[in-house]
This record gives C-alpha cells, structure tokens and sequence, in this order.
C-alpha cells in the first residue's frame, strides 16, 4: 500500500477488470434475495458515507483517486448539500447558545 494506490486494483496496480467482481456479486445478491448493486455502488456508498462522517473534500478525493475534486462535487452534490444544510442547522443552533 502507498499513496498512489488504487482502491479497485489487480495485483500490479492497475485498474481492476469489474466483470468478475460484479458477476459473483450478482450470484450472492440472486442466492440472498439480495438488490443486486455493483462494485461502482459500493464505491459511490463509501464517498457518501465519507462525507456523512465529515470528511473533507480533498480526503475523499486523494482516497477515491480523483485528480479534480470539481468531479467529486458534481456527483455527490446531495450528500454535500445535506451536509451544508447540517452546517447551517448547527451554526444557527450555536448562536443560539
């Protein structure tokens, strides 16, 4: 493990082959009555509960692998939304106090 390691990667670093990986999680999610989503999902759900756990941008972009944070924003707008709401919501909760 390193800086510039890939989170979906083969044994050499470079990017994993998802066919294999989504094809034994449509079996398990088939056996399981299970909704059926894809490694892309489970990644899409680790960034949104990053940045529900309050982790900033820039942390979710290095962990994703992202060179641009703009693409981070655009795709995950409703969840940094709810978080700006949450901001609002306990900065006026603060004054208040």
């Amino acid at each position: 493990m390193n800086q510039d390691q890939l989170t979906f990667a083969n044994l050499k670093n470079n990017l994993l082959d998802l066919r294999p990986p989504n094809r034994a999680m449509k079996k398990i999610c088939e056996k399981y009555n299970y909704k059926f989503v894809t490694v892309h999902d489970l990644r899409h759900t680790h960034c949104s509960l990053l940045f529900e756990a309050g982790r900033s941008i820039k942390e979710i972009q290095e962990k994703l692998g992202h060179k641009n944070p703009e693409l981070i924003l655009k795709v995950y707008t409703h969840v940094t939304e709810s978080k700006n709401e949450e901001t609002a919501v306990a900065f006026e909760e603060f004054m208040r106090n």
